[in-house]
């Protein structure tokens, strides 16, 4: 795991996402290594800093009161949450691999997985002002992530630019649709208030 190399690729796909895309399409790498060198380490920040916040500072919750974790309770939260946001982003690339045909794109299992790992940069590292529960409304910029998203398809996936709109749309509902779920599990899992899960 080379952490420079991380950092480079985060400030270059936030900051010039457009050039990012297009390097990351000649890129030869497998799911695997994206997986194992990116994934895992930028999914892992948000967890993180959730769960320390919660254990340290605690969350208030509306009609609740508020909420401080315990840290065997929010670790085991923290970890079953990192689980299921990486099988996450498994399903989230097969649907947009399952639908390509749908949006005259190529369908393809590698740069499907590289849309969903790299769009997903700005939700993960904006996940870090979860440290400090009062600052987790900041979360809301993390939604650049569809913008890039909305990028990478055309480039990635090869796709008409004029389908990448709807190709964006219906992969939006999907990622939503898989945080909700990962949602619900985990507090039922745990048996904690919805409103203290970051």
């Amino acid at each position: 795991m080379d952490l420079n190399a991380i950092i480079q690729r985060v400030k270059e796909i936030l900051l010039k996402p457009r050039e990012t895309w297009a390097e990351i399409k000649e890129e030869t790498t497998t799911v695997t290594d994206i997986f194992k060198q990116y994934v895992m380490v930028l999914a892992a920040v948000p967890i993180v800093a959730g769960f320390l916040g919660k254990w340290i500072l605690g969350v208030n919750i509306p009609f609740w009161g508020h909420y401080r974790t315990s840290f065997l309770r929010g670790l085991t939260g923290a970890i079953v949450q990192y689980v299921l946001i990486l099988v996450g982003v498994f399903i989230a690339a097969k649907v947009v691999e399952m639908l390509a045909p749908s949006f005259q794109a190529k369908k393809d299992n590698v740069a499907a997985f590289k849309v969903i790992a790299y769009s997903m940069t700005a939700a993960w590292v904006i996940g870090i002002v979860t440290i400090i529960p009062d600052l987790s409304p900041l979360t809301i910029l993390g939604l650049y992530s569809f913008y890039l998203l909305y990028l990478g398809l055309p480039h990635l996936m090869e796709c008409p630019p004029e389908k990448a709109l709807g190709y964006t749309i219906i992969t939006i509902v999907v990622l939503i649709v898989v945080w909700i779920v990962i949602g619900i599990i985990s507090a039922a899992f745990l048996g904690i208030p919805r409103g203290a899960m970051p």
